[in-house]
């Protein structure tokens, strides 16, 4: 890899063959991964805090930042030399799938005429919400006990990005 505008000529890799030193085959790291999701890269500038970020094998928790190209974020750059084809986010890492399950039956009854959107804003930032509803096909506008129980919330909500 050579990145002229770095400051790179790629001579270090050709002196270190000339001087028979073993070579790993470079590879991208620390850079955001370009996403094909248009809905997503409208939300550029939306940061989502403290999710747990994994992509098959690994797992990082921390920042993830929408941009105009897909996501970034240290959460993401941490993770980025090592995501081939889909990478998972746990939007509410704080609470295992029972807890969320649980939350949402119980509040389904004591909170049921609250918005559904409404009811996901100490869960998810408020400019993420539409987006996360509009993915699971379920209008922002409707009220928590008009839910059919099997499109219950959960923290394992992953999205492949």
């Amino acid at each position: 890899m050579v990145y002229p505008h770095t400051g790179s000529s790629g001579d270090g890799f050709i002196l270190a063959e000339q001087l028979d030193q073993p070579l790993n085959t470079p590879y991208y790291g620390l850079v955001p991964l370009i996403c094909d999701d248009n809905e997503l890269k409208k939300l550029a500038g939306v940061s989502l805090y403290n999710v747990i970020v994994f992509n098959g094998k690994n797992s990082i928790k921390g920042d993830v930042l929408i941009s105009h190209i897909g996501l970034s974020g240290p959460a993401i750059f941490n993770l980025s030399n090592e995501v081939v084809n889909e990478l998972f986010i746990d939007l509410c890492p704080d609470f295992n799938r029972e807890e969320l399950n649980d939350k949402f039956i119980k509040n389904s009854s004591s909170k049921g005429k609250l918005k559904v959107k409404n009811y996901l804003k100490p869960y998810l930032t408020n400019s993420f919400i539409s987006y996360f509803l509009n993915k699971l096909e379920i209008n922002p506008d409707k009220q928590l006990n008009q839910l059919n129980k099997k499109k219950k919330f959960n923290n394992q909500l992953f999205k492949t990005i």
